[in-house]
């Protein structure tokens, strides 16, 4: 069986206290890629929170260097051990270090290895002990590396990890409905307690 880092690049995230520039400096601003946009990828978190993004500011000469989110290209928080698919609307941010980033090549799709990575039992054993550290547990780039992965054709890969994506996306749908029901219904009863103090 054949092992994550043969179907793609796995990485580390950018160190922020070496990158940020100091003001004077040329500079480019930059958005980071954060739990918050993990969380609503994978439908855990609603997008009714209308938070700014966060951005730092980036030497102009290192920007180049930077790992930068792109299409075929699986986040996994290096310490909840989550990972997320990177979608259209997240292209073009900053990756911190506290995330590993998987450039995968064309016979692995992305979708798939989100799915793999997240609910295939074996794969959640393995990335649970291959976590480290005392103080914070997290996973290691050399143990992620070394995940072992079964691939199958990519026409299954695509039915697994377009069936995931749909539950993800329904996911997000129903946490939405729950706040703007919410919400709606906050409105409502501070409209009333309005009205019964007249």
């Amino acid at each position: 069986m054949l092992n994550l880092a043969d179907y793609g690049n796995v990485v580390q995230g950018a160190n922020l206290s070496r990158v940020q520039a100091k003001p004077g400096l040329r500079s480019v601003k930059l958005m980071l890629y954060t739990m918050k946009e993990m969380n609503e990828s994978l439908g855990n978190e609603n997008r009714g929170s209308h938070d700014k993004p966060q951005e730092i500011l980036v030497l102009e000469t290192k920007a180049k260097e930077l790992p930068i989110t792109d299409e075929n290209m699986v986040l996994i928080n290096l310490i909840s051990r989550r990972a997320a698919t990177v979608r259209s609307e997240y292209m073009g941010r900053l990756v911190p270090s506290n995330f590993a980033i998987i450039k995968v090549n064309e016979t692995l799709y992305a979708p798939y290895l989100e799915w793999y990575l997240n609910e295939y039992p074996e794969s959640r054993n393995y990335l649970s002990e291959a976590t480290q550290g005392t103080t914070v547990a997290a996973l290691s780039i050399q143990k992620l590396r070394a995940v072992p992965i079964v691939v199958p054709s990519l026409k299954e890969q695509k039915i697994i990890g377009d069936v995931y994506s749909s539950l993800s996306y329904k996911k997000r749908l129903l946490m939405q409905r729950i706040y703007l029901e919410e919400k709606s219904i906050n409105q409502q009863l501070c409209s009333y307690l309005q009205e019964g103090s007249r």
